[in-house]
């Protein structure tokens, strides 16, 4: 991003998807995904902000080496919590996407995987984990409401950012338990 002459930024992301998460969904839901949790990298370091490196010139060799710690220090070991799905599934019922002390439990997104490889009641958990570290949660439980006095759960029309993941979460019969 922003490359020029004497100038060359990148803005790492990391991504974890599940190419049998989208089968799965296609098979049930109008609106499928493969993705199960995405990130800037500078998201998960303590700095917690967006950030992009500079690689041109002498910032080359300490970019490198602050992004390659980055993703050895903080970026690994998601991955590695999602190459066991059980384990992952238990650790999003109890910490919802709180992969690392650097994140906020919020993070709806994984609601899917968490459904299908865990099951509803596991589902239901990881949502009320997120929900609970949520501060605009109050929007959340309006369009729950609505859904429950009978809204449509249109999956082609996005109001806000997750509310994708709330009609799927009523649709699927997940309760709020503490709202």
């Amino acid at each position: 991003m922003r490359n020029y002459a004497g100038s060359v930024s990148i803005l790492p992301q990391i991504a974890i998807y599940c190419k049998r998460l989208k089968k799965l969904m296609q098979e049930e839901l109008p609106y499928s995904t493969d993705l199960v949790f995405v990130s800037y990298l500078s998201y998960l370091t303590p700095r917690r902000q967006f950030r992009d490196w500079q690689l041109a010139g002498a910032s080359f060799e300490p970019s490198v080496r602050e992004i390659s710690a980055a993703i050895k220090d903080c970026a690994l070991p998601i991955f590695e919590l999602f190459e066991d799905k059980q384990k992952a599934v238990e650790f999003m019922t109890q910490c919802g996407a709180k992969f690392n002390k650097n994140l906020s439990a919020f993070d709806l997104y994984p609601i899917y995987f968490v459904y299908y490889f865990g099951g509803r009641d596991a589902a239901e958990a990881f949502f009320n984990v997120c929900l609970s570290d949520c501060t605009h949660k109050g929007r959340f439980y309006k369009l729950y409401e609505e859904l429950a006095n009978g809204a449509e759960a249109d999956f082609s029309r996005s109001l806000f950012w997750g509310d994708t993941e709330v009609k799927f979460a009523f649709v699927k019969g997940l309760r709020i338990l503490n709202g």
